[in-house]
């Protein structure tokens, strides 16, 4: 698989959410969008702003508290942007208190603090 295949693959999701958005799939092609610019195409940045379009646009989607902890995870192990991180992984612990994520996310917020990120 070569990069132009993700990049079709993103122009092929996109249109399938516009041309038909109440269809049951279209939370799934849109954080897949966000996970091909995470883990294909290494475009942190862009994987976040999908990320977060994705939590504005199905907050109650079972996806939601793993976007918003790949949101986090983006910025402390991708980025380095470390204070950033710590803001994230906050807004996880408070949306999804008893995920199954929220004790590593709780962990890494406080070593984060720890080192003055806070």
């Amino acid at each position: 698989v070569n990069l132009s295949d993700y990049e079709r693959a993103i122009t092929e999701y996109r249109k399938y959410v516009a041309d038909y958005p109440s269809a049951s799939l279209v939370p799934g092609a849109q954080y897949r969008i966000a996970e091909i610019y995470q883990n294909e195409l290494l475009n942190y940045e862009q994987a976040i702003i999908e990320y977060r379009y994705f939590l504005d646009t199905f907050p109650l989607d079972s996806r939601a508290p793993l976007a918003q902890f790949y949101i986090a995870y983006i910025y402390d192990r991708e980025l380095g942007n470390y204070h950033q991180a710590a803001v994230e992984y906050l807004s996880f612990l408070r949306l999804f208190p008893d995920h199954s994520l929220a004790d590593n996310a709780r962990r890494r917020y406080d070593e984060l603090c720890s080192e003055g990120y806070c």
